[in-house]
């Protein structure tokens, strides 16, 4: 009984990523019941471990399926002009966001933060750093060490 509940719920959730996820693609090979057949084969401990395995798949093979898209000549459906910065909230170029590429699916994708937010939080980042203020203070002692020098000499 307890696992024909699971079936259900898994079932359903499946059903729910693959229209949100994969039901654009044209040449998708699998169907929702194929991810749940999967999971039982997996095996979980739990419905949530179930959703977990069957959400990683679903991604996964829409990474997949956007890669091979990108890798052929019609890129027309990806091709993203604008994006939202996450920081700013400002809908701005795909210019003003820095370019990655995913190494195990070769997928494009660009930073969720636009240059110049990117650019503040990396400010922040290395201003708070403690290693960094250390080094500064060095770099600063060493400098007026110099110019105390180059005055005395002078």
């Amino acid at each position: 009984m307890k696992a024909i509940n699971y079936y259900d719920e898994l079932n359903s959730y499946a059903i729910m990523l693959f229209n949100r996820n994969l039901k654009i693609f044209s040449q998708n090979l699998y169907k929702p019941i194929d991810f749940v057949h999967e999971a039982f084969l997996l095996g979980y401990e739990d419905v949530e471990a179930g959703k977990k395995i069957i959400r990683n798949q679903v991604l996964n093979e829409k990474r997949r399926l956007i890669a091979k898209i990108q890798q052929s000549e019609n890129r027309s459906q990806f091709d993203v002009r604008e994006k939202k910065c996450c920081k700013c909230k400002d809908i701005k170029p795909i210019d003003d966001f820095a370019p990655r590429i995913d190494n195990r699916t070769g997928l494009r994708y660009y930073n969720s933060y636009c240059e110049a937010c990117e650019r503040k939080r990396k400010r922040i980042s290395f201003a708070n750093s403690v290693q960094q203020h250390k080094s500064n203070r060095e770099r600063q002692r060493r400098w007026r060490e110099r110019t105390r020098l180059q005055k005395m000499t002078a």
